[in-house]
């Protein structure tokens, strides 16, 4: 696989449908970036150019579409629990004349689909109760092929710390977020002006390890959409796991931890063009 075919994969998605998409695409998710990772630690996948590919927590179908749209041989089913988002994304495979992607509301610990070739959770792990990751990984034992992958992310202590701490901060004020900005409909409006409080206070510190790794988390809210604000810092559940406890989970429930696609992707550019 040559790395023209991620950059196109990359641009592509934002031009499927009638309207641009945001940028929810993950190219370590694509069929194909998996099979290379699979193929390189020595576990021989499915074709990824003729496969069946499902996506748990699909949303707006923002990923799965381009992955349709690439590769229009392979079957590929979305799953989300969201009525709305599961509608839109239907509207986009209208919109775009894909015959080979579906979108399903469905809850995951009812979900069943036999012979899954690729199946991907990506946002999903680390929000949800206890009972919905066993659903995660009983669909991944249950229902994968022979050859079967997933791609199942989390969020990673202790890299997590910090960000938990930034988190702890913004859930333990919520109470006050109406009475902050008394105008907004949701959290979102109070959350904001605190963290521009809070980035303004560390900025006046002294410049302690501390203060600057708070300061740099607090630029990096200031910066990001409200989406990602609600759903990482504002959101009632949330979980990150050290590696070694999901490797024990995933191992438990009768999967084989393969490796760290992530950090594959990242150094794809550098592999010599024979791989």
């Amino acid at each position: 696989m040559s790395t023209d075919f991620y950059l196109c994969y990359s641009d592509k998605m934002t031009q499927i449908g009638s309207k641009p998409f945001a940028n929810l695409s993950l190219p370590e998710t694509l069929p194909q970036h998996m099979a290379a990772y699979a193929k390189l630690v020595g576990f021989i996948p499915a074709n990824p150019m003729s496969c069946k590919v499902v996506e748990l927590g699909c949303s707006r179908g923002g990923n799965l579409l381009p992955i349709a749209a690439f590769n229009p041989n392979c079957q590929c089913i979305g799953v989300d629990t969201v009525d709305a988002e599961v509608a839109e994304a239907n509207a986009h495979v209208k919109a775009a004349e894909l015959n080979n992607v579906s979108f399903r509301s469905t809850d995951l610990k009812s979900f069943k689909e036999d012979n899954i070739d690729y199946l991907i959770c990506h946002g999903v792990y680390s929000w949800v109760d206890e009972e919905t990751r066993r659903s995660i990984c009983r669909i991944a034992r249950e229902c994968l092929s022979p050859q079967g992958l997933v791609y199942l992310s989390f969020d990673t202590n202790p890299g997590w710390h910090l960000k938990g701490l930034v988190r702890d901060i913004l859930q333990f004020g919520k109470g006050l977020y109406p009475k902050i900005d008394p105008s907004g409909s949701s959290p979102l409006g109070g959350a904001k002006k605190v963290i521009g409080w809070l980035e303004q206070g560390f900025k006046a510190k002294s410049e302690s390890p501390y203060t600057l790794s708070m300061l740099r988390e607090f630029q990096i809210l200031a910066s990001i959409d409200a989406p990602t604000i609600e759903k990482e810092y504002l959101e009632g559940n949330h979980n990150a796991f050290y590696l070694s406890d999901f490797i024990r989970t995933t191992t438990e429930a009768g999967l084989s931890f393969l490796g760290d696609m992530r950090s594959f992707i990242r150094n794809f550019r550098i592999l010599p063009p024979e791989v």
